[in-house]
């Protein structure tokens, strides 16, 4: 079930103007809503827990200078459309998952571009870390 369209302007194959519409997938089934940045999915909003989730490489999607995790603006706008109210990380080379809430990277992020449109970039130190590998005793995700 397609949930929300956003028109996005953009050109057509043959030149002319056009718009294309970047749809974002959700289905009652899963209780997803898929989030993209730039025409690309990156993520999903879970509407039950209100989390942004996440799955990056560290080694080609860590930013090193400063050091920290950096989001494109609309994308974080569309999760916050979607009821999202934490982001979460998952770093796939490590098994690191970083938390952080919108709030705290709205209010404490630095805004850049680095050529691929506008980001906000949360300090590492910002964020909650754990190892999703290790044994969880108390049963919190």
């Amino acid at each position: 079930m397609v949930g929300i369209r956003k028109a996005r302007p953009g050109l057509a194959a043959g030149g002319r103007a056009a718009t294309m519409v970047a749809a974002v997938a959700s289905s009652r089934r899963d209780n997803r809503i898929t989030i993209y940045a730039q025409g690309k999915p990156v993520g999903h909003v879970d509407i039950e827990t209100g989390i942004f989730h996440k799955t990056c490489r560290a080694s080609r999607h860590l930013m090193r200078r400063p050091a920290g995790w950096a989001l494109d603006t609309a994308s974080l706008d569309q999760a916050e459309r979607a009821a999202a109210t934490v982001v979460r990380i998952t770093d796939i080379e490590t098994g690191r998952v970083y938390t952080a809430s919108i709030k705290a990277i709205r209010d404490n992020g630095v805004l850049l571009d680095r050529g691929c449109g506008e980001q906000l970039l949360l300090p590492l130190d910002k964020w909650t870390v754990r190892d999703s590998r290790q044994l969880d005793l108390w049963g919190a995700a």
